[in-house]
């Protein structure tokens, strides 16, 4: 199955000039860009109508900000157990590897 979609014209670089704010897809853009079968696999995703701007947010973290702390724990956080444990699941640092020159 061919997932790539078919394009007619190649000068947009995002994919909000193919999108109607406040409305959804912009179905004279995506025609223009786009043949049929994939402007039918496009309009399938849905595009929110709410007029906000995209931002990005940490999971981790109540306000949703990221910072090193939290980015330097988090990790450390997935190996919940003891220096034993680990040893057993084989999480425990391997310092002895042989590496060749």
């Amino acid at each position: 199955m061919d997932k790539s979609p078919h394009i007619r014209n190649n000068d947009i670089k995002f994919v909000k000039e193919l999108i109607s704010e406040g409305e959804g897809w912009n179905m004279n853009e995506l025609r223009k860009h786009f043949y049929g079968a994939s402007v039918e696999k496009i309009i399938r995703n849905p595009v929110s109508i709410i007029r906000r701007e995209d931002k990005f947010i940490w999971l981790f973290r109540s306000d949703g900000k990221y910072t090193i702390k939290t980015g330097y724990h988090r990790p450390l956080s997935l190996h919940c157990c003891s220096a034993y444990e680990q040893s057993r699941r084989g999480l425990e640092p391997k310092f002895n590897a042989a590496i060749q020159p």
